[in-house]
Parts: C-alpha cells; sequence; structure tokens
C-alpha cells in the first residue's frame, strides 16, 4: 500500500485509477457484439494486486 503514497498530489480520480489499471475497457463490435467490460490492467500491478487481494479479503 505503500505505492499510493508515491502518487502525485495533483492527480484526479480518473487519473488515479488509470494509474492502478483498474478502469474497464468495453469491447463492442457493430450492434452483434457487446462484451462485458474488463480491467486494462495497464498500471501498477503491485497496487492492482494489494487493491484487488484487500477487497477480496474484505467481502
Amino acid at each position: 500500500m505503500g505505492k499510493i503514497l508515491i502518487l502525485s498530489k495533483d492527480m484526479n480520480v480518473k487519473q488515479s485509477v488509470a494509474h492502478a489499471g483498474l478502469d474497464s475497457r468495453e469491447f463492442t463490435s457493430g450492434t452483434s457484439v457487446n462484451k462485458k467490460p474488463q480491467l486494462t490492467k495497464a498500471g501498477n500491478q503491485y497496487l492492482r494486486y494489494a487493491l484487488i487481494h484487500a477487497s477480496v479479503k474484505c467481502y
């Protein structure tokens, strides 16, 4: 969780979520194919791991 302290103070919520790789991406192909949203996994893998596992333990 120490990675959260490294984040810049001027980042907004959308940028912070993208940095952690927790933003979703939707896949669409015309009108026939609509897949459910998935995580982009483009951010910090250690921060994403800590946040996801903390939420699973709380559930």
